[in-house]
């Protein structure tokens, strides 16, 4: 990802969506930080990538929001037990990982 543009992020827990937002900004992205998908639906429209926090998916139909179907990048943080991948992730982070990991995917994934 050239272009440094927006990033949404989305995680329930206040330090893992502090720290994604400290290791995204500083790599000159532009943040925007939510504690679920309900807050973040706009921002997920218009960002050009969504970080999501597999904790927020609670319905089939948070998954479809989050993995891309609003023709957006996606990569789903999980904790390596449960894949997305056969339902559209674009691409998935097992935790616990470090920033550069998260850098390196962001700028390995193919366009929207």
């Amino acid at each position: 990802m050239d272009d440094r543009n927006t990033i949404t992020v989305v995680a329930p827990d206040t330090g893992l969506r502090r720290s994604l937002a400290f290791a995204l900004e500083a790599e000159g992205f532009v943040v925007e930080s939510f504690v679920d998908l309900v807050a973040a639906k706009a921002s997920m429209q218009t960002a050009d990538c969504a970080v999501v926090d597999a904790r927020v998916l609670k319905t089939e139909e948070d998954v479809w929001l989050s993995l891309g179907k609003l023709r957006r990048k996606a990569i789903l943080l999980t904790t390596g037990i449960t894949s997305y991948a056969d339902r559209g992730a674009a691409a998935e982070l097992s935790t616990p990982f470090n920033g550069n990991e998260l850098i390196e995917l962001l700028d390995h994934l193919p366009g929207p």
